[in-house]
């Protein structure tokens, strides 16, 4: 049958970042967590990917939140396969969520693995259908592939929903 998402009432002024934070069970993991959060901020990835990493070690590679921030981690750090390598463990787990979704294809991406970039892509695209980053992604998949029909739908997507958006 039907079972409904559980419900969660927040302290008004937290932002989205802090509420995924609390989802993190254990006190420890939830502070390397923080820390990772506002190194990355920082842009100072490495030290970021090691509190990532002890937040993990804590809670298990399988918690999608920190698998989901040490693969964009990654990204940022131009880590292709360390990036693939964090989020893989809950894809299979997780498959209804699009962040590991869209930071595996984003990484596949890079790899140059269009047919599988595609694949996660589409799945997150599913789920998350205004997430720039996703449509910007398939432009680019399809722009690889030469599906040109597919690849003017997305760019026209990724140019819209990319407009008014602030640089980090």
């Amino acid at each position: 049958g039907f079972t409904p998402n559980k419900l969660t009432f927040r302290r008004p002024g937290k932002r989205g970042a802090d509420r995924e934070l609390e989802e993190i069970p254990e006190e420890r993991a939830r502070r390397h967590a923080r820390l990772g959060g506002l190194l990355r901020a920082r842009r100072r990835l490495v030290a970021a990917a090691t509190e990532y990493q002890r937040a993990q070690a804590l809670l298990g590679r399988e918690d999608p939140v920190l698998a989901n921030r040490l693969g964009r981690t990654y990204l940022e750090m131009g880590d292709a396969s360390r990036a693939a390598a964090a989020v893989e463990p809950v894809l299979a787990l997780y498959p209804d969520l699009p962040g590991p979704l869209a930071t595996a294809g984003t990484a596949y991406l890079r790899r140059k693995d269009y047919a599988r970039a595609g694949e996660l892509l589409r799945s997150a695209l599913r789920l998350s259908p205004f997430d720039p980053d996703v449509h910007c992604g398939l432009w680019e998949v399809y722009r690889q592939q030469g599906a040109s029909v597919l690849g003017d739908r997305e760019h026209r997507f990724c140019t819209m929903l990319s407009e008014g958006e602030e640089e980090p």
